[in-house]
């Protein structure tokens, strides 16, 4: 008799699971499905927020007709909640912002700072860290979502996608971010967009232009550009490939190359007040293009490219690492690798690191292999007699 009581209360448990759901939860035909949000600073200090929402008739996969996919609604309000709240009383259904994907801030309100902003990001359980905040460089973030992209049906994901294809990891800059700002060992930053205007009565376009640097309160003070985005990406060790082009002396043109297979060593010492920083780049370069009249097959040859290889990387390392210091915005991760290699030394340091960073002597080496040289050999618009042996 115990024995079918205990038997009949678990099968009730049992069923009482499946049953039961959750309290709150509403029908996927209750809900806008939001894939991006933009938000931009208003000259009376509030701000506009901008939804790419899901148009639920015309994203079906294979129905690409004449309609967007996505639709933008913007509203104003002193916060994204409230600004979120005047949106939803416009929409017949209810904001669902689980699907957001990228987060787009105009360059004004990143000028102005977004330290007021991230609470909603990480507060609401529905959105995900899991995504790309973006900057638009000269722009706004609601002209930016109005864009459509050719080769995305959502135009949200075609961000990523440029990121990843271009050997950036790809995602989780909102949660780097956060980390960063919230941190003691560095300054954090964010990818930029710039919106390309081509020609009149040609819809504009978008592409990755560089990175976005901030201060400690989270306000925009400069840029990088995409080169010296590629080398930032490289001491962080945040890239799988880069391409690098080298100029050989009496040459009129550069040789371009793909660099895979790149790692990074720092070194920190301390030297009383000054740090001491030692940076080394290493990779295995594959040669993807060359019109100069030497032959990398001979030994020579090759000597002379790898040594200009080494100083004209060498040099652009330290103008990008000089742009940093020049913003007092360690982007590179120095802090990090100080408290690592020295935890005792870096409750000294952390509070000044900015200072510290500045003032830090900082060397670099670079150690890029050119492995393969392609199947050509010389390039084929030159005569015999004219190709550097």
């Amino acid at each position: 008799m115990m024995r079918k009581f205990l038997f009949l209360t678990i099968n009730m448990a049992m069923l009482g699971t499946l049953v039961t759901g959750c309290w709150d939860s509403k029908e996927l035909n209750d809900q806008a499905i939001e894939t991006a949000l933009g938000v931009d600073l208003n000259n009376d200090g509030t701000i506009r927020c901008t939804l790419q929402i899901l148009s639920p008739f015309n994203a079906s996969i294979g129905e690409k007709g004449k309609d967007k996919s996505v639709f933008t609604v913007s509203e104003n309000g002193r916060t994204i909640i409230e600004a979120i709240s005047h949106i939803q009383q416009r929409l017949s259904r209810y904001v669902f912002g689980g699907h957001r994907e990228v987060v787009i801030i105009g360059e004004s309100l990143a000028k102005y700072g977004i330290s007021d902003i991230l609470d909603e990001f990480t507060r609401n359980p529905a959105v995900r860290l899991r995504m790309d905040m973006f900057i638009v460089r000269g722009g706004d973030a609601e002209d930016f979502l109005k864009l459509t992209y050719p080769l995305e049906y959502i135009p949200a994901r075609a961000l990523p996608e440029i990121h990843k294809v271009n050997g950036a990891h790809w995602t989780l800059t909102l949660r780097n971010f956060l980390m960063a700002a919230t941190g003691e060992e560095g300054s954090p930053y964010l990818p930029v967009i710039d919106i390309y205007k081509v020609d009149e009565g040609v819809e504009p376009t978008l592409g990755l232009g560089g990175k976005a640097i901030f201060d400690q309160e989270l306000k925009l003070v400069g840029y990088m550009n995409e080169e010296e985005t590629s080398y930032q990406q490289w001491i962080r060790g945040e890239s799988d490939f880069l391409e690098l082009f080298v100029k050989i002396p009496h040459e009129t043109t550069e040789i371009a190359m793909k660099v895979r297979h790149l790692k990074k060593k720092i070194k920190t010492v301390e030297k009383g007040r000054k740090v001491s920083i030692h940076v080394t780049l290493s990779g295995i370069a594959t040669i993807l293009e060359d019109n100069t009249r030497y032959d990398f097959n001979q030994f020579q040859n090759m000597k002379t490219l790898q040594k200009h290889l080494s100083s004209q990387t060498e040099q652009t390392v330290r103008q990008c690492i000089q742009k940093g210091q020049s913003l007092g915005a360690d982007v590179f991760g120095f802090g990090e690798a100080f408290h690592r290699q020295h935890p005792s030394k870096w409750k000294e340091m952390k509070q000044d690191w900015g200072e510290r960073f500045k003032e830090a002597e900082i060397t670099t080496s670079i150690n890029v292999i050119v492995r393969y040289t392609g199947l050509e050999g010389p390039a084929q618009m030159w005569k015999n007699d004219q190709i550097i042996k």
